[in-house]
């Protein structure tokens, strides 16, 4: 299938009539193209090509390394799963709504909320690769674990952000709020909402 091409009024530099969206985004970053001078469809084309790769592209992995290296530290695995669930649901929403059929990680119902093998798993192997690190807390006879990103973690985060810059925007958009609040209220019921508008299958058995 012959990739779609747009008739070039908007790179005089580059002498070709015509210009498919691999040869726009490689012009965008050799400076050749500038995007405030692409057209509105070519814009929108470009844009749900961006998506269409990010989507192909994205892992468990990737998706928690975003995850840490957007939000710095998330405390508490419950809390950790509850966020990963609302960053894998909005960056899988499709124009419908976010489909279970289209999230990066497996989830299922839990009497603590949505919960992940596959996350969990994910953890293990980024603590095991040394990306991420796990750290447990003792504070007023309570402990919880804080999850950070280590040097090579941020390292991956910082390689990742290259072509996942909206993501991450994303993502902070979405739980810059509960960073600094220790509550669980407002959490809770966007969880709440999102479980409900993915139809997830359940349950899970795993601690919370």
């Amino acid at each position: 299938m012959t990739p779609e091409a747009f008739e070039n009024v908007f790179a005089p530099e580059i002498d070709q009539d015509r210009l498919n969206i691999d040869q726009i985004m490689l012009g965008l970053t050799a400076g050749m193209i500038r995007a405030s001078k692409l057209p509105p469809d070519v814009q929108a084309a470009l844009a749900a090509e961006m998506d269409r790769r990010e989507r192909e592209d994205m892992t468990p992995m990737r998706l928690l390394v975003l995850l840490l290296g957007t939000m710095g530290e998330i405390k508490h695995k419950t809390r950790l799963q509850k966020y990963a669930f609302l960053a894998d649901s909005q960056y899988s929403q499709s124009q419908d709504g976010s489909k279970t059929k289209d999230l990066v990680c497996r989830w299922k119902l839990h009497r603590c909320g949505p919960f992940s093998e596959y996350l969990d798993l994910c953890v293990r192997e980024a603590m095991d690769a040394r990306l991420v690190t796990a750290s447990e807390i003792r504070a007023n006879k309570s402990r919880h674990t804080t999850y950070r990103l280590t040097v090579r973690g941020n390292a991956e985060h910082r390689r990742l952000l290259q072509s996942r810059k909206r993501v991450s925007r994303s993502i902070r958009g979405l739980l810059a709020r509960f960073q600094h609040d220790s509550s669980e209220a407002a959490l809770a019921k966007l969880v709440a909402k999102t479980t409900l508008e993915t139809n997830l299958p359940g349950p899970a058995h795993a601690a919370c």
